[in-house]
């Protein structure tokens, strides 16, 4: 289960919780915050936190923004997961 300020990225990002075992046995939480130039990504897994900042160049195309939004939080996701469970993927 997650619960992320993301909507339009739940799906991906439940494709990405997928990648360490069942969705159902996280209890997820994605907490996002925009600065002039920095993504901050809060994730809280089980009731453990893990928040990510990443600095980024804004532009004026939004489309790029948007990937780059979604590139940080399923990082952001990934990284805390790996923390949470000590696994890590092959690539």
């Amino acid at each position: 289960m997650i619960k992320t300020d993301l909507p339009e990225f739940e799906k991906e990002l439940i494709d990405e919780i997928n990648l360490f075992g069942d969705k159902d046995q996280f209890n997820v939480r994605h907490l996002f915050k925009q600065d002039e130039n920095k993504f901050i990504n809060t994730v809280v897994v089980n009731g453990k936190a893990y928040a990510f900042g990443n600095l980024y160049k804004k532009t004026d195309d939004e489309i790029a923004n948007l990937r780059l939004k979604k590139r940080f939080a399923k990082l952001s996701l990934y990284k805390a997961l790996s923390l949470f469970t000590g696994k890590t993927m092959p690539w």
